[in-house]
């Protein structure tokens, strides 16, 4: 099913005077684009970067930023880049 886009308007903050607008992500919401050009695919090196708030996760499956498989499957490890924010571990997890 498609996922709604989150409510920008919930969490805006002030950097430098200037109105900030946040992603707070909530059940089902989310975004996903299957069809893409330009963007680093197999073994291209890339860097991502992810600004989060600390107090608002959960250590259910899955908040992922970053390139994920195009076609909606899990295709095996390695298929997907993707930053985690959240406390589950069960994915593997940093020290």
């Amino acid at each position: 099913h498609p996922l709604s886009p989150v409510n920008a308007s919930r969490e805006i903050i002030s950097v430098g005077g200037h109105s900030v607008y946040g992603a707070y992500f909530e059940g089902n919401t989310g975004y996903r684009r299957d069809e893409t050009a330009g963007i680093a695919t197999g073994e291209i090196e890339q860097t991502m970067y992810m600004v989060t708030r600390g107090d608002h996760v959960n250590a259910g499956c899955c908040f992922d930023y970053g390139n994920a498989e195009t076609d909606n499957l899990d295709d095996g490890k390695g298929t997907m880049e993707a930053l985690y924010f959240g406390t589950s571990k069960g994915w593997g997890h940093g020290q």
